[in-house]
């Protein structure tokens, strides 16, 4: 007999919940929001169900590596950035926050947008280092 993907989720829940799983789950959250993707986008850009993703970021479900690597992959992350900090806090370091700001920003921009996005990051940081006006 085929279940339903909501079958197998509800399957999912009552399994024990686990610390490292709510911590992966919530970093995937934050990542996510950061990128100001839902769900769903999330899920599209992975190849998984949103449904799946809802219940990895509640922590419901152990995670296969396979699909850890899709979702970092969908939040256009690395790995590293992923699991940072996750073994001691829910927090986003900032610099990851950034990461996954500016991911979600450059999302649908083309090379061109992004130069242009760089050169006036650039301008900025160079001006600030001179102590000029900004």
């Amino acid at each position: 007999m085929i279940r339903s993907v909501d079958e197998r989720i509800s399957t999912l829940r009552k399994h024990k919940r686990n610390e490292t799983r709510d911590r992966l789950g919530n970093r995937i959250r934050k990542i996510r929001r950061a990128q100001r993707l839902s769900q769903e986008g999330l899920a599209e850009l992975c190849g998984l169900h949103y449904t799946y993703i809802g219940a990895v970021e509640r922590g419901e479900c152990n995670v296969t590596f396979d699909n850890i690597e899709r979702i970092t992959r969908g939040l256009n992350m690395d790995l590293d950035d992923l699991a940072k900090g996750i073994e001691t806090s829910s927090d986003l370091p900032r610099e990851v926050e950034a990461k996954a700001y500016i991911a979600g920003v450059t999302r649908n921009c083309g090379p061109s947008e992004i130069r242009f996005g760089l050169t006036i990051l650039e301008t900025f940081f160079n001006r600030k280092l001179e102590g000029q006006p900004i």
